[in-house]
């Protein structure tokens, strides 16, 4: 976040919202948000970025000692939201994108201009738009088919059948960010800047719309999608602090702070079907996971207790398991009861570690971690722990492909958990999107 500050190479360079950041699902539910993070590690983060792993971090405010939250409380008033509806199954992304030309893969990976390399198992970079260097995976649909995310100051969708593509501004917007797709893979949602503040956006059918969060805000950004794309949740500005939205075609609803964290507050992910969501809310010191349904706000709880840091980032896309950080580890909550636990981590990756996405029920975790050779990309099962992804790769057949590739993060994954995006420096020591189907 530039407050979800963009990822780093390094762990002491990553972590919480990049929200991320993603950090998840659609809309942060299957796997679409993923990136609200990236910070750094011991430091303050604010929410809008990938964020740091073991810092504390706040929702546009410094993170540092803070206090314990209480129970949840009432939503903030605003006008009537609309009920979700219920997510389609995954298809195509949406279409009107304008390609770009001259867009390039890394080399020793599949290539990254679609065909039949992205319907298949297998690891690829997603290469780069036209005039960029780097590139970074924000997103993936439902199918896997579709994924979103920026290369260099542009935003880009890459299809199985299309390959990488640009998506073009509009709507008043000079640039644009995107930070989840919807899980039916028609939707892309994120930041747009006209110049003057920021907006935030929906592009879907070939077009971009503003969304308009709160009267007169300045500082609108989504963060998340339902699974259809009828339903946005982010922040903007609301009476001169940044708050927590839900958008429907019913309007704005505020979701409010948790008590005692009134500095700020943001959601980061959604259900599919629009209506359960999770995010953070902070004070000056602290910041605190929460999770609001109904019109209700209840506190996820910290690994310490009342005290430390919860930063969640992500939701299943059922609603049942969110995935965040709390007190640098990477964690999962049981949505319906708040409590928390670690990801158990017996291998050779550990804290400070982050969780960014999940997929149905929490089964398949992604995220990032550390290991002796600094920040790598993580997965979780509750099987085996949590492991390197790209020990994972090389396990599931594809050395080859990932040869001379350092997997940095996992910003999202599909719900059955096969396919699973993220970012990592390619073997031209370029900062790229990459894409991993497994069998």
């Amino acid at each position: 976040m530039r407050n979800f500050k963009e990822a780093s190479v390094s762990l002491a360079l990553f972590c919480a919202l990049a929200l991320v950041i993603g950090c998840g699902g659609g809309g942060g539910a299957s796997g679409t948000t993923g990136s609200l993070t990236t910070g750094s590690t011991g430091s303050s983060a604010s929410t809008g970025s990938t964020a740091s792993t073991g810092s504390t971090a706040s929702t546009g405010s410094t993170a540092s000692t803070g206090s314990t939250a209480s129970t949840g409380s009432t939503a903030s008033t605003g006008s009537t939201a609309s009920t979700g509806s219920t997510a389609s199954t995954g298809s195509t992304a949406s279409t009107g994108s304008t390609a770009s030309t001259g867009s390039t893969a890394s080399t020793g990976s599949t290539s990254g201009t679609g065909g039949t390399g992205g319907l298949t198992p297998g690891f690829m970079g997603l290469g780069t738009l036209s005039g960029s260097s780097d590139s970074e995976a924000k997103g993936v649909s439902s199918d896997g088919a579709s994924v979103t995310g920026s290369s260099g100051s542009l935003t880009f969708l890459w299809t199985a059948t299309g390959g990488l593509m640009l998506v073009p501004t509009g709507a008043g917007f000079t640039k644009i960010k995107a930070f989840a797709i919807s899980s039916d893979g028609t939707t892309i949602v994120g930041e747009g800047d006209d110049g003057v503040g920021t907006a935030s956006f929906r592009y879907r059918n070939g077009s971009i719309e503003r969304i308009n969060d709160f009267p007169g805000s300045t500082q609108g950004r989504a963060f998340g999608v339902s699974g259809d794309g009828s339903v946005l949740v982010g922040d903007g500005l609301h009476n001169g602090v940044r708050e927590a939205y839900r958008w429907s075609s019913g309007g704005t609803v505020g979701l409010g702070f948790l008590p005692g964290y009134t500095s700020s507050s943001v959601a980061t992910s959604v259900t599919q079907d629009g209506l359960t969501v999770v995010g953070i809310s902070s004070n000056s010191s602290q910041s605190q996971g929460f999770v609001w349904n109904n019109g209700v706000l209840s506190p996820l709880q910290n690994l310490s207790g009342g005290l430390g840091t919860g930063l969640a980032y992500a939701i299943s896309p059922q609603g049942d398991i969110a995935v965040g950080l709390s007190d640098g580890k990477a964690v999962m909550w049981n949505v319906s009861t708040g409590t928390v636990s670690a990801l158990a981590d017996p291998h050779d990756i550990h804290a400070p570690s982050v969780a960014i996405a999940t997929s149905t029920s929490g089964q398949t975790i992604v995220g990032s971690g550390t290991t002796s050779t600094g920040q790598e990309a993580m997965i979780f099962t509750g099987a085996q722990g949590m492991l390197r992804l790209k020990q994972v790769a090389i396990d599931a057949g594809f050395a080859s492909q990932v040869l001379n590739w350092t997997l940095i993060e996992a910003t999202g994954i599909s719900p059955d958990g096969k396919v699973i995006v993220g970012n990592g420096q390619d073997p031209q020591g370029h900062r790229e999107a990459f894409r991993l189907r497994l069998p």
